[in-house]
């Protein structure tokens, strides 16, 4: 019994360096409302930083954008946004914060009056400015600042173990106009890639005001017979306002039918959805070819060479100019061929232009 009890112990106190410590680290407001804004205008904020750290911490604030679900419903208690009146434009570069990182203190406390009424005990402040273009798409707008932190001194540093819960602060604003959401399928189109493979596109276009994302939730192939052949999605893809593009759904199966499928697509762009229906075409063989990727590079060096090499013969002695003016032109040659190279003419046609000029030149020289 007392070797029990002195190995209790000794585990106690091996166990105490790795006991943890939890801290928090949050904003006052959590979600900031700006208002309405005029396009082309610069505006700046504060918001406030808490904490339940007992030691100073250094704040790293990036913008980043606020997830997609802050999108699906409307908005209209502490602040405003309309989820059909909503641009998710990245504006990552419109926004400049002020002090970056902030020195988060729990010996700095400066007693804060929110808008609303409520009253906070707040350990730093950062400053943040937003410069609105003036073509700015006339909706709304939410955006995010995370917040990293990282401990000077304390509890957490060592062999120990801190945990941190972080809460983004978030900000809301409306560019002035009349902005909506709205967008339609325009067309289906089908492409064998192999044997086992197709691929199903859906264009899509925004026939709105603002920039949204959208994906195929379902597309459904029906055979000949009425029969659901398979089912099938995309992923989210970013759409301009008057931009269509193309949502690519991939059937992979090892017996891979062909023939006609009658095509149901639904395209979600979270504030509203479109159906299409439409009959495709899956060939037999695969219709789809597909160009290696290759690096398109002119030797700049090699022409350079050439060059000198022309220039240098003419200095040397001038009777060799028909010398000279053949290396230059057989960089201009180079930059010729690998040109009709890169733009996908084949490479023959700029060697039967070597060829030709050869004759040329050698003609001058006689």
């Amino acid at each position: 019994m007392k070797k029990l009890v002195i190995f209790s112990f000794f585990i106690f106190i091996v166990l105490i360096p790795f006991s943890g410590y939890s801290i928090s680290i949050g904003t006052a407001p959590g979600v900031m409302d700006l208002g309405e804004i005029e396009p082309g205008k610069t505006v700046s904020f504060t918001f406030y930083l808490l904490t339940t750290a007992r030691n100073d911490m250094l704040v790293y604030l990036t913008p980043v954008p606020v997830h997609k679900d802050f999108y699906q419903t409307n908005h209209t208690g502490r602040f405003t946004l309309y989820s059909n009146q909503v641009s998710e434009e990245d504006i990552k570069d419109w926004i400049t914060i002020i002090n970056n990182p902030v020195l988060v203190s729990p010996s700095n406390v400066k007693v804060i009056y929110l808008p609303d009424g409520s009253i906070v005990r707040a350990n730093a402040e950062v400053h943040v400015k937003l410069k609105v273009p003036s073509n700015a798409e006339p909706c709304y707008y939410a955006y995010s600042i995370n917040l990293s932190p990282r401990l000077t001194t304390g509890p957490g540093r060592g062999v120990g173990m801190t945990t941190i819960a972080i809460t983004r602060f978030i900000f809301v604003f409306k560019v002035k106009g009349d902005g909506y959401r709205k967008g339609k399928i325009v067309d289906i189109i089908a492409e064998r890639e192999s044997q086992n493979k197709a691929r199903i596109d859906t264009l899509f276009k925004n026939t709105g005001k603002c920039t949204m994302s959208v994906r195929v939730d379902e597309l459904e192939l029906y055979n000949k017979f009425g029969n659901l052949t398979t089912k099938l999605s995309s992923g989210w893809n970013l759409v301009k306002p008057g931009e269509t593009i193309v949502l690519s759904s991939y059937w992979v199966s090892p017996n891979l039918p062909n023939g006609t499928f009658t095509a149901h697509a639904i395209a979600n762009y979270i504030s509203g959805k479109d159906e299409f229906e439409k009959e495709i075409e899956i060939p037999a063989i695969p219709t789809v070819k597909i160009k290696p990727i290759t690096k398109c590079e002119i030797p700049w060096h090699l022409i350079l060479i050439a060059i000198i090499v022309g220039i240098a013969l003419y200095l040397i002695d001038k009777e060799y100019l028909i010398y000279s003016i053949g290396f230059i032109f057989l960089a201009f040659l180079i930059i010729t061929y690998f040109y009709l190279e890169c733009i996908g003419i084949p490479g023959y046609y700029a060697i039967a232009i070597l060829i030709i000029a050869g004759i040329i030149i050698y003609g001058m020289k006689k």
